[in-house]
């Protein structure tokens, strides 16, 4: 009589992107945005030959894809180095991304299919992740704030003058969504106790402010405001900064408005008169982006060259000349190229579109970073040893 043998087939493993031997897309994960939360996924391992898959494992993830845990097979996973005919197992993935960007990657499972003439086989899944976090931070004197990719608004910190945009003056301590802006915000500036944000609607509201608190833009003088009032007249605002007493905003047209505390003429309204309402600085069309320091305003205008104007006590002006207050804007000497603009206390820095920085003003702590013996300038000085920013 003739015998007839039959061998056992190869393991032959496959990966499902769910709990259930079926089929799926490739899975997408995702972060809540306010949270950071970290999500997970788990993957089925189904060995559907005849022989047992040996030497199983799984590689590949690379941050922000992660195994649960951080090692395989994750701390809901089921699977070990070995996989029998006919069985499942589990691998848990997490996803924790804070930037706001798309990535992907590529779970790989190999394993030993004791048999046949492949020894050393290879899986590999596709995953696909969306990171969403914090897209910005304004912070004061005690208290910070921060916009988050969804328009929310979360403050904490000190609120006794309502900085926190609230509606009270208790502190907080741990970020707290603001009951008015839990959507529909797209900056946030602070400055001491006064918080302003800039709306995606192009409108303007702030909040908090202390004593005398007429840099609110709503042409009331009052005691500190725990909840947001609209600046009055604003519609179109696309860059926002806020001073110690004043603040001032980009409009869509190019146009700068300030408003508040005006004795160093830092409105750049040609006087030195405070304004409850916006007022338009001097004979600016251009500009794209302004910042404020403790007396003196800068702008960054569309031709990628900066004006100042205001105090001039340490060159922050910086048109080679210190002392005095200008009401009115002037040109910063030597700066072309600019991509970028920021004003601190007294001094301020500007990026040029090669890479470099520029700095000017007051250098009392070494805040202009030109290797100079702590002597503030009225021209603008690259930074030493920055050919990219």
């Amino acid at each position: 009589l003739s015998q007839a043998y039959r061998f056992l087939s190869p393991a032959t493993v496959t990966v499902y992107p769910s709990p259930s031997p079926t089929p799926s897309a490739v899975p997408t994960y995702s972060v809540t945005p306010e949270t950071f939360a970290t999500t997970t996924s788990s993957f089925l391992l189904q060995n559907s030959g005849e022989m047992t898959a040996g030497s199983l494992t799984a590689t590949g993830l690379d941050i922000p894809f992660t195994f649960q845990g951080g090692t395989y097979p994750g701390t809901t996973g089921t699977c070990s180095t070995s996989l029998v005919s006919g069985s499942t197992c589990l691998i848990g993935t997490e996803f924790s991304a804070t930037l706001v960007a798309t990535y992907a990657d590529s779970l790989l499972v190999t394993y030993d299919d004791s048999g046949g003439s492949t020894t050393n086989s290879t899986i590999s899944q596709a995953l696909s992740g969306t990171g969403v976090g914090s897209v910005q931070l304004g912070m004061g004197t005690s208290h910070t704030c921060v916009v988050f990719s969804n328009g929310k608004l979360k403050c904490w910190g000190d609120g006794e003058s309502g900085q926190l945009g609230m509606g009270d003056t208790l502190d907080r301590s741990y970020p707290t969504t603001s009951p008015y802006f839990v959507s529909g915000v797209s900056q946030v500036v602070g400055n001491g106790t006064t918080t302003c944000a800039r709306l995606t609607t192009g409108k303007v509201n702030c909040w908090g402010g202390g004593i005398n608190a007429t840099h609110l833009g709503d042409n009331v003088t009052r005691t500190s405001h725990p909840s947001p009032v609209e600046v009055s007249g604003i519609s179109t605002a696309s860059n926002l900064c806020l001073g110690p007493s004043y603040a001032c905003a980009v409009l869509s047209s190019g146009v700068i408005q300030c408003w508040g505390s005006n004795g160093n003429g830092q409105l750049g309204d040609n006087t030195v008169t405070s304004r409850n309402l916006p007022a338009n600085v001097f004979g600016l069309t251009t500009a794209s982006s302004v910042g404020c320091g403790m007396g003196t305003t800068c702008a960054l205008l569309s031709d990628q060259t900066v004006n100042c104007w205001g105090n001039d006590g340490n060159g922050e002006l910086g048109d080679g000349t210190s002392g005095g207050v200008f009401t009115r804007p002037g040109a910063v000497t030597g700066v072309s190229g600019a991509t970028a603009l920021w004003v601190g206390g007294s001094h301020a820095c500007a990026k040029l579109s090669g890479g470099s920085l520029k700095c000017w003003g007051r250098d009392n702590s070494g805040q202009l970073g030109n290797n100079a013996a702590l002597a503030g300038t009225a021209t603008p000085a690259f930074v030493s040893g920055y050919s990219s920013a």
